[in-house]
Parts: C-alpha cells; sequence; structure tokens
C-alpha cells in the first residue's frame, strides 16, 4: 500500500466497522494493510466491492483456519466501510500526491492547482525540485494553520464582502501615522506601503499579506501554533507564488519594505503582498499539505 500509506491506512483503520474488526480477529490490521492500490475503492462512491470483497475473503482464508464471515455479510459490511470512509474523509485525502496536481471547483481551493505531500522528507524533496529553484523565477510562500483559509489580510477581514473602500484605508492610514507620533520611528518620512509593513508586525489591521522568500519560514508558520480544541482541521497549507512572474503584470500587488526598523522581517526574509483597495481577494496557486505526519514531527 505504498502510495495509501502515509496517513491514509490509518484513516481507513479507523474507520471500519467494528462488526468487521471483530469478525477478522487479530488479522485485521493485516488485512487492510494488504490491500494496496485496492483500498481506494473504499473512498471512491462509485466503485465496485466485488472484486475487494474476493481479495479480502481469500486473504482471511489464507490467516484463519475457518473465517466466521459469510460472503454476503463481507459485502455488506465492505459498503458500510466505504460509506463510512467516503463521508468522513478528511479533505487532504481527496487531493492528489505531489508531483500530481489537481484543480476542484471547490469553496476551499477554488480552481487552484492543488497537491498533498506526506511529510517533512517529502517536503524537502518538493523544495528541491526544479520547478521551486529556477534561475529566472523566484518564488515566495505562505504558511497557514488552516487548510480553509482564504489568503486575505487582516483588514480585507474587517469587511463583509471582502473588499476595502478607499476611504477606509486612508482614514486608518492617517489615524496609525498620528497615533505613532513619539511611540516608535518617525512614520512620517515614511512611503505609505512602509507604514503599513510596520503596523503589520505591531497589530495593526492592515491590507498586507506576509510571505516569505523561505519555504522553511513558511512551514514555520504553518505548525507554529496549535488547532484549537476540537477543531475539525485536517491540513496545514503552503501556498506557492511565482513572483518574478506576476510582477511582470502586477508590479504593485508587492511590498519589499526599504526601511530598517522592521528586523523580524529581514531574519523571516519577509514581504508582502498588497490587498488592491476595492479588489476582492486574490487567490494563488498552493500546495496543500497532509496534517498529521507534520504534526506529529513538529
Amino acid at each position: 500500500m505504498n502510495e495509501l500509506r502515509q496517513g491514509v491506512l490509518e484513516y481507513l483503520m479507523e474507520c471500519a466497522p467494528e462488526a468487521l474488526k471483530a469478525a477478522t480477529g487479530g488479522e485485521f490490521a493485516h488485512v487492510v494493510a494488504s490491500l494496496g492500490e485496492r483500498g481506494r475503492l473504499l473512498m471512491d462512491g462509485d466503485a465496485d466491492l466485488g472484486e475487494l470483497a474476493n481479495f479480502v475473503a481469500t486473504e482471511l482464508n489464507s490467516r484463519m483456519s475457518k473465517p466466521d464471515l459469510e460472503e454476503s455479510e463481507l459485502h455488506r459490511l465492505l459498503e458500510d466501510w466505504r460509506i463510512s470512509a467516503v463521508k468522513s474523509r478528511p479533505y487532504y485525502l481527496s487531493l492528489p500526491i505531489w508531483p500530481e496536481f489537481a484543480a476542484p471547483n471547490n469553496p476551499i481551493d477554488g480552481l487552484l492547482p492543488t497537491c498533498r505531500v506526506h511529510g517533512w522528507e517529502h517536503f524537502v524533496e518538493v523544495m528541491r525540485d526544479p520547478d521551486q529553484n529556477r534561475a529566472r523565477h523566484e518564488i515566495i510562500y505562505r504558511g497557514q494553520r488552516g487548510y480553509n483559509w482564504p489568503l486575505a489580510s487582516t483588514l480585507t477581514r474587517q469587511f463583509s464582502d471582502g473588499s476595502i473602500r478607499d476611504e477606509d484605508r486612508d482614514a486608518l492610514l492617517m489615524y496609525f501615522r498620528l497615533a505613532m507620533r513619539g511611540r516608535g520611528p518617525d512614520l512620517t518620512s515614511m512611503e505609505d506601503e512602509d507604514v503599513w509593513a510596520y503596523g503589520q508586525h505591531v497589530g495593526l489591521a492592515t491590507p498586507l499579506l506576509d510571505w516569505s522568500k523561505s519555504p522553511f519560514v513558511s512551514l514555520y508558520f504553518a505548525f507554529a501554533e496549535p488547532d484549537p480544541e476540537n477543531a475539525d482541521n485536517h491540513s496545514r497549507a503552503i501556498f506557492c507564488l511565482d513572483m518574478t512572474r506576476l510582477k511582470v503584470a502586477l508590479p504593485e500587488l508587492f511590498v519589499e519594505p526599504r526601511s530598517n526598523d522592521n528586523a523580524r522581517l529581514v531574519s523571516q526574509a519577509g514581504l508582502f503582498t498588497l490587498t488592491p483597495s476595492g479588489s476582492e481577494n486574490f487567490r494563488i496557486l498552493h500546495y496543500q499539505c497532509a496534517s498529521g505526519k507534520f504534526r506529529h514531527r513538529f
């Protein structure tokens, strides 16, 4: 079960009917581990389970002297298993494993090319891929704890329609400059983008989104905080953006502060994207990273 072993094997065992576990006794784990690619049938609501039932019956016959399970009962238990697996399947299990991508049309990923990785070693392998290290293309990254969080700045989240009005943005920036007089660096001589960048790291709601030129810094922020208790969050997300290509079409999208008053931004190889005034949230190509092994390792 090579391709399914990371996370999927444990998931299938977890959602299997108790009656099937009881009927197969101590052989259940061995039967599941031997399913191989057939295990995918248990997460396909339209698949014919006949072949899978025959395989499981053969496995049980070879391992148990007298399996206490009729053929019709085995079919029913496998169907129950599939219903449970499909109904409660974590979202990341529906995504292909890198280097394959999908462009699902759903509220989580829209039409973004998306994939998943197994864990730390697999993520490092992805980052070593030539597509991430092209000489004339600079790639930037963003890590998010919520796998289904949109790419929305803190200021964007203050508006129900996801857009920032010009007058609201200008007023907030003016009030922040006034409030910071005598409390920090002189903001009067800074460009607006630099003021937003400074405000971003002192708690101001801004139209900026943090990115990093280091995928590993972004990975840290994806896992730096635990999920709230009882949160249903099966994966973390790392967004990947070809900055070089987008700069040609949208040079105003990127903010790389020139001020020396933000040491943390420098240490994180950080920069920002600026949500355009009056525009909806933009959406970017990203990788969806399976959480299971990552969480155990960090």
